[in-house]
C-alpha cells in the first residue's frame, strides 16, 4: 500500500500525529527545559514530601502517582517535566480529536478545507490562551488528563447511550481526582454539545446542563471524601479550602472581580481583546441571522440567546471553584473555561450557521469569509502569545540563576568577613507589593514570569537549586530586632548570624 493511500485510509491518525507535531513545535521552549516556581519547591522538598503534603493532601491522586513513578525511575525534575509535557501534548490532542470526531457526526463536512476549519476550531478550544499555564507545571500531563476526562464526561452525558449518566459521573470523578481546577469546563462543554445535538429540543438542553451540574457536584463530594480519608491516613491537613462560613464572602469577591478577570484574562492575553472577540462573534452571528431567510424568528432568537448563555456559563464555570476556595484566583489554569470560550463560540457558530460549512458553493458570502479570517487571526494570536510568554518565562529562569549566583557570592563574602557559616534561610513575606516579584527585564506579568526568588513558596528551593547550597528553611517567629534590621535594609537578602533572610512579595 502506498503512503498516499495509507494516509487517505487513516486520515484521522494523520491529523492526530500532525497535531502532536505542531503542538510540540509551539511548546518546544518548554520541552527543552524550564523551571516553574513549583518545580523549585519539588526539587527542594523531594518527591516523597511533595506527594504527601501537596498532591495527596489536595486529593490529586494521579499527580501523586506520576511523581511516584518519577521517583521509582530516579528521574530528575528536568526529565520529569519534559516527560510530563510530552504526555500532555498527546493527551490534549486526544481531547481535540474527540470533539472533532464527535462534531463530524452532526455537521456535514464536504471537503478537506472544511475539515481543516473544524480542526482549527477544535484545536483552539483546548490549546487556548490560558492553557499555557497548565503546561507550565510539572504535572501538566495530569492537568491535561483532567480536561480529557471532562470532555469524555460531557460526550457520554449528551450522547445518552447505555449507562450514560454513570459513565459521565465516572469520567467526572476521574477528572476531579486528576485536577479540580478545570472542572468548570464540564458545564460549558456539555452546554455546547447539547446545543449542537439538540438545536430545537430545549428540554433536552436544560436537562443535560442540569445533569452536568449534578455530576460535577457528586464528583466534588467524592473528592472531599478522598481528601478526608487521605488526611486521616497520612496525618496532613488541607489548607486550600475555605471555611464554609466564607462562602457568601467568596461569592461577593467573585462578583466584584469578574469584570477584571474578563478584561485582564490573567495577563495571558491582551487586555480587553477577549471581550472584543465575544462582541465581534456575536455581531457576526446577529448579521447572519438577520440575512438568513430559512429560519423562523423564534429559531433566530434561540440561536442568539444560546450564544449569550454559553458566554454566561463560561463566566460561571470559571468561577464556581472559587466558591469553596479562593486559592489561585488570578491563575489562568483555573480559568480554563474562559480560555476555551472563544473556540467554543466558533464551534457553536460553525454548527448553527452556514458560515463555515456550506451546502452549496453559492452560499459563500462576505460575512463567511470574514468569519474564517477571524478564526485564523484568533488561532495565530493564541499561538504567538503562547510562544512569547514561554520566551519571557525562560528569560526569568536565566535571571533567577544569575540572581542566585549573586546571592551565593554575597553569602560567601559575608561568611569570609564574619566567620559565620550560613546554614539556614528564612522567608519574610511582604504583602501588597506583588509587582516587586517580577523582573524589570521582562514585559509580561503573569504566573509564568514570577521571580522564583520572590515567591514565598519557591524562594528557598530556587536559591538552593541554582546555588547548589543545602540551606535549611526556618519557619519560626522572627524577633522584632532582626525584623527591623532586615526591613530597613534596601537589599532583599540579608545575612544575620547563621541565617539569610529573604524578602518575598508573592504569596
Amino acid at each position: 500500500m502506498s503512503l498516499k493511500k495509507w494516509c487517505k485510509n487513516n486520515y484521522n491518525k494523520v491529523l492526530f500525529v500532525s497535531l502532536c507535531v505542531f503542538s510540540s513545535i509551539v511548546y518546544i521552549q518548554f520541552i527543552i527545559g524550564h523551571y516553574a516556581t513549583d518545580t523549585y519547591n519539588i526539587a527542594y522538598v523531594g518527591y516523597d514530601t511533595y506527594m504527601k503534603n501537596w498532591y495527596l493532601t489536595d486529593g490529586r491522586i494521579f499527580s501523586a502517582i506520576f511523581l511516584f513513578i518519577m521517583k521509582i525511575f530516579k528521574l530528575s525534575v528536568e526529565s520529569a517535566n519534559t516527560i510530563s509535557l510530552l504526555f500532555a501534548i498527546v493527551i490534549t490532542n486526544i481531547s481535540v480529536m474527540k470533539i472533532f470526531n464527535w462534531t463530524e457526526k452532526y455537521v456535514q463536512i464536504k471537503n478537506i478545507k472544511e475539515k481543516m476549519i473544524l480542526l482549527i476550531i477544535c484545536y483552539v478550544i483546548f490549546w487556548n490562551f490560558t492553557y499555557i499555564e497548565n503546561m507550565y507545571f510539572l504535572e501538566s500531563s495530569i492537568m491535561a488528563l483532567s480536561v480529557l476526562f471532562y470532555t469524555m464526561s460531557a460526550i457520554s452525558l449528551v450522547e445518552k447511550n447505555k449507562y450514560s449518566f454513570l459513565k459521565a459521573l465516572m469520567f467526572a470523578i476521574l477528572g476531579i481526582i486528576s485536577y479540580q481546577g478545570t472542572i468548570g469546563f464540564l458545564f460549558i462543554l456539555t452546554a455546547l454539545l447539547t446545543f449542537i445535538k439538540n438545536p430545537k429540543n430545549y428540554k433536552a438542553n436544560i436537562v443535560d446542563i442540569v445533569k452536568s451540574g449534578l455530576i460535577a457536584g457528586m464528583a466534588v463530594i467524592v473528592d472531599f471524601a478522598i481528601v478526608a480519608i487521605v488526611e486521616n491516613l497520612i496525618g496532613t491537613k488541607q489548607t486550600r479550602l475555605s471555611d464554609f462560613t466564607r462562602i457568601f464572602l467568596n461569592i461577593k469577591i467573585i462578583l466584584r472581580n469578574t469584570k477584571d478577570v474578563l478584561t485582564e484574562t490573567c495577563n495571558l492575553y491582551p487586555e480587553n481583546l477577549f471581550i472584543i472577540w465575544i462582541i465581534a462573534l456575536l455581531a457576526i452571528l446577529f448579521v447572519y441571522e438577520i440575512k438568513n431567510k430559512d429560519e423562523l424568528i423564534k429559531e433566530k432568537v434561540s440561536v442568539i440567546l444560546k450564544y449569550i448563555l454559553l458566554v454566561i456559563l463560561a463566566i460561571f464555570s470559571s468561577s464556581v471553584i472559587y466558591i469553596i476556595s479562593m486559592s489561585g484566583f488570578w491563575a489562568g489554569r483555573l480559568r480554563f473555561a474562559i480560555g476555551s470560550l472563544i473556540g467554543i463560540l466558533f464551534l457553536y457558530i460553525a454548527t448553527q450557521t452556514r458560515l463555515f460549512f456550506r451546502k452549496e458553493a453559492k452560499e459563500k458570502t462576505f460575512v463567511s469569509d470574514v468569519t474564517i479570517v477571524l478564526l485564523v487571526i484568533y488561532f495565530l494570536t493564541v499561538v504567538v502569545f503562547n510562544v512569547f510568554f514561554m520566551y519571557e518565562h525562560r528569560q526569568v529562569n536565566k535571571l533567577e540563576k544569575q540572581e542566585s549566583e549573586r546571592i551565593l557570592e554575597y553569602i560567601s563574602k559575608y561568611e569570609e568577613e564574619t566567620k559565620n557559616e550560613v546554614k539556614k534561610v528564612q522567608v519574610i513575606t511582604i504583602e501588597c507589593e506583588e509587582e516587586k516579584s517580577y523582573y524589570s527585564q521582562v514585559a509580561a506579568h503573569n504566573v509564568l514570569t514570577y521571580n522564583g526568588l520572590s515567591a514565598n513558596w519557591s524562594a528557598v528551593g530556587c536559591l538552593n537549586f541554582f546555588s547548589q547550597k543545602e540551606l535549611i528553611e526556618e519557619k519560626g517567629e522572627i524577633s522584632q530586632e532582626i525584623l527591623y534590621e532586615v526591613m530597613d535594609n534596601v537589599e532583599d537578602e540579608v545575612c544575620i548570624g547563621d541565617t539569610i533572610y529573604m524578602k518575598c512579595y508573592m504569596y
